[in-house]
């Protein structure tokens, strides 16, 4: 008996840890990370989809090789496109391009990204590819400028990292906009960008006007291939008409036998309706009303108008 009592109880437990196994939840592959950050006049909220084990597999790469091989992404593991698809949807219904594009990237990096300092490394730095931080949702100077300088060469700008003592930053070719401070390397200017404070494009702090930088070219790893922008619907203008408005017909008078004085009578009109007034208010007659003007981008709940 004692032995069919312990049978039946092992049955039990071997029965809940198997209901237990089929009733446990699939675990996704994926992890949502929000951001927050503002450009222009807009304030803007992006939900990037990323990939468990991409994440795991970079994180488990060694941290001591050079500054600009974490600037790129490995055939094994691909995510860069798939990243710039995800921002260039709020960026292609505002019509971003060249250098408001590059603003609009600057922006995010800067802002949604916040400043983590290197966990220990037995004395070495910690580096961190694109994904991590993304998925860690923070990191240093050469972690935010590698994301920076990935998210730019992806959409096809010309970009560097730059390596200071004691810092890393990043640079893009500035025949986009205005240069500001920067530096020149290979008979291109480039424009300084600070990736871990809210500076505009070519703002250098001083301490780092007087040092020699070392420039970091990076290897084009991903090619973004940008559908075309929504088209912009021009707002129709017509012209005033030259004609004059229809006179309307006036009234005539009936005598009124029981009262001397008249009463005003109005003759029914068998006459056509009159002309609408000319909404410019120049005299003008007859007009073709302009359709109402669509908007070139549809509203997105992403993001919201700031007003200034």
């Amino acid at each position: 008996m004692k032995q069919l009592a312990i049978f039946i109880f092992m049955f039990g437990a071997i029965a809940a840890q198997a209901q237990g196994t089929w009733n446990a939840p699939v675990q996704s592959n994926t992890v949502k990370r929000t951001f927050q950050w503002s450009y222009g006049r807009y304030r803007f909220t992006q939900t990037i989809d990323l990939n468990v084990h991409a994440y795991q597999y970079y994180k488990s790469l060694s941290k001591r090789r050079p500054n600009q091989e974490f600037a790129a992404e490995h055939a094994s593991y691909p995510y860069f496109v798939q990243l710039a698809a995800t921002l260039d949807v709020d960026a292609r219904q505002l019509r971003f391009t060249g250098w408001d594009l590059v603003g609009y990237l600057t922006a995010f990096v800067q802002q949604a990204i916040p400043y983590v300092n290197d966990p220990y490394n037995d004395g070495w730095d910690y580096p961190k590819y694109p994904i991590e931080t993304l998925f860690e949702q923070g990191g240093d100077c050469e972690d935010v400028a590698a994301l920076l300088v990935v998210l730019l060469t992806t959409f096809g700008f010309d970009a560097v990292l730059v390596s200071l003592p004691g810092h890393m930053a990043a640079a893009v070719e500035c025949s986009y906009g205005k240069c500001g401070s920067g530096y020149y390397h290979n008979g291109k200017r480039y424009s300084f960008i600070e990736a871990t404070s809210d500076n505009k494009i070519g703002y250098m702090p001083s301490n780092y006007a007087s040092t020699t930088p070392q420039v970091l070219e990076v290897k084009r790893t991903a090619n973004y291939q940008r559908p075309a922008l929504p088209d912009y619907v021009q707002p129709v203008v017509v012209a005033p008409s030259p004609y004059r408005p229809t006179p309307s017909p006036q009234p005539t008078i009936s005598p009124n036998p029981w009262n001397p004085t008249p009463i005003p009578t109005v003759v029914p009109c068998t006459c056509p309706p009159p002309t609408p007034i000319d909404p410019w208010g120049n005299g003008g007659g007859r007009y073709i009303p302009a359709p109402p003007v669509q908007p070139y981008y549809v509203p997105n709940p992403r993001y919201q108008r700031i007003f200034r």
